[in-house]
């Protein structure tokens, strides 16, 4: 009895821990919107400056972007990198993930010959929640 409430006792600063070091939070990010055909991924005029929210919950493994209709599994998370979405087959590639230490974003659909891509600096804030659930 002793040695479980040492143990439980002794696990509880890493507990307090996980619930205080955001593992939930929003990121405002800013940056480039491309949306074209490959050919045209150098002509700057394509791309168009653009700002959105993520919505991220590490411990439910849950995020959701822009309006947030809608909370989607989360597919990785490492120290430096939290992949929120991988999906790719024969013609679709799906990515978006972020950089823990420099807040780098990437999010890009390829459905050649087209891409939509956004590249953009994320800042994290208070977690604003996600929607209710109907059931």
């Amino acid at each position: 009895m002793f040695r479980l409430v040492f143990f439980a006792l002794a696990a509880l600063p890493s507990m307090v821990y996980a619930q205080t070091t955001g593992q939930r939070f929003d990121l405002h990010c800013t940056g480039k919107r491309f949306v074209g055909d490959f050919k045209d991924l150098s002509d700057k005029s394509k791309y168009l400056n653009t700002t959105i929210r993520y919505k991220v919950d590490l411990d439910s493994g849950l995020w959701c972007s822009g309006a947030c209709i809608e909370t989607n599994s989360i597919f990785s998370v490492s120290h430096t990198k939290i992949v929120l979405l991988f999906e790719e087959t024969d013609d679709l590639e799906q990515v978006v993930f972020v950089n823990r230490e420099t807040g780098a974003l990437l999010d890009r659909m390829r459905l050649l010959p087209y891409l939509v891509m956004t590249t953009a600096s994320c800042a994290p804030s208070a977690f604003t929640g996600f929607p209710a659930r109907k059931f």
